[in-house]
């Protein structure tokens, strides 16, 4: 009798542990069956994220390149990164592979100098671009509060998340996957390295009139995942040291989703500035 209660006892705990797993794990399955809502929106005083469906004022709207930073969802995937052989530019270091990411968010602007300014607190100076070298490569039109901060590097953008915990650097396969159209294009709009449809979606050397500097976020049309200025502008940063996407000042074989330029992790330039990612 008493073998017999140890017994159902044993089983009791067995299947109690068993459903709490299994319940535990069905929550993961679900949240990550649970569709991704289109936006979210950090909000950099709060440090607070709220969801949105849609954005009909994401142009119009100047806290979004102020005191709060908008996301867009890049879905639970499986994709390519790096490129084909004998695809245009392609570099030895470029070779496809197959990659598979968890769901994330990737901010739809460039950080802008304005939300440099609110999430550091530099709001009267001493700001990455102040000390810009070489000078002449970015004049007076460069520095906005609408126009992406620059002049960065990986040390200077940590010092944000310290107070800002939730926001992170994109790794290069998140990056290189967000910025692709359908996931195997040079670009995010394709292929198509026309001088007329590159001036429609990207700030590079062909298309930037001869004016120095990086211009306005969100001046040009977005990629097929709401991501503006993904290619040219200013270079960005990665999680894994590396700086993506071209500038202003590169011509636009450079600005490829695919290549990758790596520098000194301490070095700062005039080029280079950071597009933020949120997890899921």
């Amino acid at each position: 009798m008493f073998l017999r209660v140890v017994c159902l006892s044993i089983v009791c705990i067995c299947l109690f542990v068993g459903c709490s797993a299994g319940s535990a794990l069905g929550t993961d399955l679900d949240r990550d069956a649970e569709p991704m809502v289109p936006f979210k929106i950090y909000n950099i005083g709060t440090k607070s994220v709220r969801d949105a469906s849609a954005l009909p004022d994401l142009l119009t709207n100047s806290r979004y390149k102020s005191d709060e930073i908008v996301f867009h969802s890049i879905s639970k995937n499986t994709s390519f990164v790096g490129s084909p052989s004998g695809s245009l530019g392609r570099l030895a270091e470029e070779e496809e592979r197959s990659v598979s990411l968890d769901g994330y968010y990737m901010a739809v602007f460039e950080l802008t100098q304005g939300q440099w300014k609110a999430l550091t607190g530099d709001l009267d100076g001493a700001t990455p671009w102040d000390a810009a070298t070489p000078a002449n490569m970015v004049n007076a039109l460069g520095v906005h509060d609408e126009r992406p901060a620059f002049n960065l590097n990986p040390t200077i953008i940590s010092k944000i998340f310290t107070n800002h915990p939730l926001l992170k650097l994109p790794s290069d396969d998140e990056w290189e996957t967000a910025t692709r159209f359908l996931n195997t294009q040079l670009y995010g709009w394709g292929n198509d390295v026309t001088t007329a449809t590159v001036a429609t979606y990207a700030v590079v050397r062909e298309t930037n009139n001869g004016e120095t500097g990086p211009q306005k976020v969100g001046s040009k049309f977005p990629t097929q995942n709401n991501l503006y200025d993904a290619h040219g502008n200013v270079w960005e940063w990665t999680a894994n040291g590396h700086l993506r996407g071209g500038s202003w000042n590169d011509s636009i074989i450079l600005a490829r989703s695919a290549n990758k330029l790596k520098i000194t992790s301490g070095a700062q330039h005039a080029l280079a500035g950071v597009r933020f990612a949120l997890p899921r």
